[in-house]
């Protein structure tokens, strides 16, 4: 998604796209607990009961191994601009 820069009622905004990535390797070790998350799926009613939903066919340690970065969030900032700066300057400050 690209930044853009509006003008509504006379006003400037700026809409910002914001994303922050983990090193998956950094994210396994700091928040992943498969036997507690496994434990949380079989209370679910859909445990073994839809291809989405666990148990799987495929081992998640070895699906995960080619990936080296996570998406850890994303968010967009809708930023008012008081003055009529140059687009890239505005872009540049809101991250």
């Amino acid at each position: 998604m690209n930044n853009k820069i509006f003008t509504v009622n006379g006003r400037d905004y700026a809409l910002c796209y914001v994303s922050a990535q983990i090193k998956l390797k950094e994210l396994i070790y700091r928040y992943r607990d498969t036997e507690k998350l496994i434990a949380y799926c079989k209370e679910c009613n859909r445990y073994n009961a839809c291809h989405a939903f666990p148990p799987f066919d495929f081992d998640s340690d070895e699906y995960l191994s080619p990936y080296q970065t996570a998406c850890k969030g994303t968010s967009l900032k809708l930023l008012y601009m008081t003055h009529r700066w140059h687009p890239q300057i505005i872009l540049r400050q809101s991250k």
